[in-house]
């Protein structure tokens, strides 16, 4: 085991934990993330196409290199009764095989916290078993997204 010491502080290489890199964002009053190892890019909400009709949860779709990829809307998902305010971004995110966007009304952030710091959920009705756990951060709650679940639950049938 390696001891570093420096003044008062010492750091001991087998108490490192490692870390989780998440992407966090604002939805209403209320912090969600999503690993950030699932995140492909984070676009302008600008070039989403609209589609007709109204089905739920899907705000419409963009072309990225040739290919078609579905935007859903996760605002009233997340947090019900909440404002769907104009869109700011595009979260792209790689599901499986499959990108797929979500829209957000705020900016996001890139967050790092030790891997130990994810709790558990609570059992509560609205995680519907979208969340991988809650951790804090910056004096945040945050509610980590299961990106698999989430979108899986969303995408129209």
């Amino acid at each position: 085991m390696t001891t570093i010491q420096k003044a008062s502080t010492t750091h001991c290489d087998s108490d490192v934990q490692p870390s989780q890199a998440l992407l966090a964002f604002l939805v209403a009053d209320e912090w969600f993330a999503l690993p950030l190892d699932s995140v492909r890019a984070v676009l302008a909400a600008d070039i989403l196409r609209t589609i007709g009709g109204n089905l739920d949860n899907l705000a419409g779709w963009l072309e990225l290199q040739g290919q078609e990829v579905l935007v859903l809307d996760m605002t009233q998902t997340l947090v019900p009764g909440a404002d769907s305010d104009a869109p700011q971004q595009i979260i792209l995110l790689q599901v499986g095989h499959s990108l797929t966007g979500l829209i957000t009304t705020g900016t996001s952030e890139t967050i790092t916290i030790a891997a130990g710091q994810v709790e558990q959920p609570s059992d509560s009705p609205g995680s519907a078993g979208w969340a991988l756990g809650v951790c804090r951060a910056d004096g945040r709650t945050i509610t980590v997204l299961d990106p698999q679940m989430f979108v899986g639950s969303l995408c129209p049938a």
